[in-house]
C-alpha cells in the first residue's frame, strides 16, 4: 500500500498539470495588425465579404438592395481594382464571399436586416465572370439575418446568423451547391454558437462594444481545408477541421468545440474576413472608405511543448510510484525471511 506523503505528491503533481493546461487554452492576445494596403476605390465603400488567390484579392460590395448586378471587384497586390466581374442579376444584399479550389466565387446574398425575406440566396461566380447561377436556401422556421458563410469544397452551405443577443443560429443545407439551380434547398438548424463579450475595442457605429463583440460578421475556409473561422466586429474564432470533413461535421465541431480567440480590436465595421496566403494569418478589411486591409498572425497557443512535459511528467509519476511500490515490497519481503 502507498504510503499517504506518496499519494500527496501524486495529487500535487496532477494540479500542477491540469493548471498549465488550464492556462493554455484560456488564454489569448491582442496581436498588431500589418497593413498590406488601403482600398482607395470609391466604389468599394462598403466591403462587406473577402478572399484572397495569388497574390490578390476578391471583394464584394454591400450596398444592401441597391446594386442592379452581382459584381466582385478583383484586387491586386496593393489594393488597385484589375478587374471587375459582372453578372446580370438583382441581389438584396449580399454580405459574405467564399471561393473553392475550382476558383468558383460564392456570393452569399443572405443579409436581412428587417427579417423579411422568406429565402436568400447563394452566387456562384465563374472565375473568369459570365453568368452568375443563384441557388436559392429557405429557412424552417422564418427569416433571419445572417452575414456569416462556411462552404468548403464539398459546396453544401453552413449559414451563421448574426444577432445581437450572442446566440447565433447555425443552419446547413439540405444539399450541395452543384448542378442546375432548381426549387429553393431547404436550410436545417443545426445548434447555436454561443458568443460572449470579450471587451475588444472596436466595432459598428453607435458605440456599444458589449453588441459588436456578439455579432457574427464573416466567415472563412482555409486554403487547406483544415481550418474554419468566423469573426464578430472585433474578434476572430477559429476551429481545426480535418480536410474533406463533411459540412455536417464542420457544423457540429462548430457547435460543440471551443475555438481559439484572436482580437482584431479597431476596425470601423470590420465584416471582411479571408485567410492569408499562409494559414496562420488572417486578411481582414472594413466598411467604409480608404480602409486598409489588414493582416493579423492568428492566436494558436503551443500545444507539442505543454503535452509532452505534460506527458513526461505523467510518465515520471508512474515510473517513482512504481519504483517506489516494489521498493515497499521488497522491504517487506526481506523482513519476513529475516524474521
Amino acid at each position: 500500500m502507498l504510503k499517504k506523503s506518496s499519494v500527496a505528491l501524486l495529487v500535487v503533481l496532477l494540479v500542477i498539470v491540469g493548471s498549465r493546461s488550464a492556462s493554455a487554452a484560456d488564454s489569448t492576445r491582442e496581436p498588431q495588425p500589418h497593413w498590406r494596403c488601403v482600398v482607395t476605390d470609391k466604389r468599394i465603400d462598403n466591403a462587406s465579404g473577402l478572399v484572397t488567390f495569388g497574390t490578390g484579392y476578391a471583394v464584394i460590395n454591400d450596398r444592401g438592395s441597391h446594386e442592379s448586378a452581382i459584381r466582385a471587384y478583383l484586387l491586386d497586390a496593393n489594393c488597385q481594382v484589375t478587374k471587375v466581374l459582372e453578372s446580370p442579376g438583382s441581389p438584396s444584399d449580399i454580405e459574405d464571399l467564399g471561393r473553392t479550389s475550382d476558383g468558383a466565387l460564392w456570393l452569399a446574398d443572405i443579409g436581412d436586416n428587417d427579417s423579411n425575406r422568406a429565402d436568400v440566396t447563394i452566387w456562384k461566380m465563374p472565375p473568369d465572370g459570365g453568368t452568375a447561377k443563384p441557388y436559392r436556401l429557405s429557412y424552417p422556421d422564418g427569416p433571419h439575418d445572417a452575414e456569416a458563410l462556411i462552404l468548403t469544397d464539398n459546396k453544401t452551405p453552413i449559414i451563421v446568423t448574426k444577432t445581437n443577443t450572442g446566440k447565433a443560429g447555425i443552419y446547413l443545407a439540405a444539399a450541395s451547391l452543384t448542378g442546375r439551380p432548381r426549387e429553393a434547398i431547404p436550410l436545417r438548424h443545426v445548434g447555436t454558437l454561443t458568443v460572449k463579450p470579450t471587451g475588444t475595442q472596436g466595432g459598428a457605429p453607435g458605440g456599444n462594444v458589449a453588441i459588436a463583440n456578439v455579432l457574427v460578421t464573416g466567415g472563412a475556409v482555409s486554403a487547406d481545408g483544415r481550418r474554419v473561422a468566423l469573426r464578430t466586429y472585433t474578434d476572430v474564432y477559429e476551429w481545426r477541421i480535418r480536410r474533406g470533413d463533411s459540412a455536417r461535421h464542420i457544423a457540429a465541431t462548430i457547435k460543440n468545440t471551443s475555438p481559439q480567440r484572436t482580437a482584431v480590436p479597431g476596425e470601423h465595421q470590420g465584416e471582411s474576413l479571408a485567410y492569408a496566403d499562409h494559414d496562420s494569418r488572417m486578411s481582414t478589411l472594413s466598411e467604409g472608405l480608404d480602409k486598409p486591409l489588414q493582416e493579423w498572425t492568428l492566436f494558436r497557443p503551443p500545444q507539442s511543448a505543454p503535452d509532452h512535459t505534460a506527458r513526461w511528467i505523467a510518465a515520471s509519476v508512474v515510473v517513482a510510484l512504481g519504483l517506489a511500490a516494489l521498493a515497499i515490497l521488497l522491504i517487506r519481503r526481506f523482513r519476513r525471511n529475516h524474521a
